[in-house]
């Protein structure tokens, strides 16, 4: 078996290297998409652990660092890798189990194998990064930075927050200076909650200030997510089982967002994602024209089609492009499924 995995993965990077113990293969590549590694070897067994560094990101901090405070956030958070790239915002990726093998969120994982895998009977869930991992990450960036900022998923949907602020609080207790903040949204508009932070630092604000700032920010971002089914939803206990079966088949769908404390919530409904597509340009003009919109975010689940509408009607509403349109997360896909697409706005002026 280890030659012929190494024949199959040996143009797909570099520092190729396959070790066999028993029954337990170990293989190490480097490699720009490690989804590619998970796809190329899931045939040959269960994945039981698996780590991915972005070694571009790390060179770029040990070489460059753009301020003395780092900004870490998790997978939850959809913002583009590119832009995480250049303003040296590191991600924190939570699980995903298929059936008995373990992902990593937004690294060796795509939101297309999730519903394949629901869709031949494979149970599906996520799960919150392990202790270890966010441990040795926070560590090895307060080598590099005096201060860090974490942006963390809505506590009320995940226990990412917890599990971070147990290894924060012990980091802490040593004296490191570190603000966890739970954001209460998820997906982009935790995203442009990040990127506002992000902007705060390179702005030369001081870490007190930008504290400040990103917990009156949070506030003022809302997001609304326009379903293509209600199925995932009602998978991942988004929507109640009841409710939801109901609604699948009546074919209605509601328009999902969170409340103030950051809980998931539903409103509204339609049969055609045009009809809640609608809905949420009526609430978006609403809001646009009660407190004005500084910036908003697009993302998606394989539906550029229908973001690329979003985008041509709300660059005419608002006045502005967005602030970015991006894929979501697999576990973001995985609440939502197929076709979704999310709008994220902050309402009220520009600082």
């Amino acid at each position: 078996m280890k030659a012929a995995v190494k024949h199959k993965l040996k143009d797909i990077g570099d520092s190729l290297m396959v070790a066999v113990n028993e029954d337990r293969m170990r293989i190490h590549v480097h490699i720009n998409d490690p989804s590619q590694l998970t796809d190329l070897t899931s045939e040959y067994g269960t994945f039981l652990e698996q780590k991915a560094d972005d070694m571009f990101l790390q060179l770029a901090i040990r070489r460059e660092r753009l301020s003395t405070i780092g900004l870490v956030t998790d997978s939850i958070a959809d913002l583009p890798d590119q832009y995480k790239l250049e303003h040296q915002i590191v991600t924190i990726p939570l699980g995903i189990q298929l059936g008995d093998s373990v992902y990593l969120d937004k690294l060796t994982i795509k939101p297309e194998k999730v519903f394949s895998a629901i869709h031949h009977g494979k149970q599906a869930s996520s799960s919150q990064p392990e202790p270890l991992r966010i441990r040795n990450l926070l560590e090895n960036l307060l080598d590099h930075y005096d201060s860090l900022i974490i942006i963390a998923v809505s506590a009320k949907l995940s226990g990412t927050y917890l599990s971070i602020k147990q290894e924060a609080d012990r980091l802490i207790q040593q004296g490191k200076q570190i603000i966890l903040i739970d954001s209460r949204l998820n997906s982009g508009a935790q995203g442009l909650l990040v990127k506002k932070a992000a902007e705060y630092i390179q702005q030369g604000y001081r870490y007190d200030e930008i504290t400040e700032k990103i917990l009156d920010l949070r506030s003022r971002i809302s997001i609304y997510v326009c379903l293509n089914t209600l199925e995932y939803a009602v998978h991942s206990g988004r929507v109640p089982n009841t409710i939801g079966k109901l609604g699948m088949k009546m074919r209605l769908r509601p328009i999902m967002s969170l409340d103030k404390e950051g809980k998931g919530t539903a409103f509204g409904v339609g049969l055609t994602q045009k009809g809640i597509t609608r809905q949420i340009y009526r609430l978006i003009d609403s809001k646009l024209r009660r407190n004005g919109i500084s910036a908003y975010s697009i993302v998606h689940c394989g539906n550029p089609e229908l973001a690329a509408e979003y985008q041509l009607a709300l660059t005419e509403m608002i006045g502005r492009k967005p602030e970015y349109v991006y894929d979501i997360s697999a576990i973001i896909a995985m609440h939502s499924g197929p076709g979704c697409v999310a709008v994220s706005f902050i309402e009220g002026k520009e600082d």
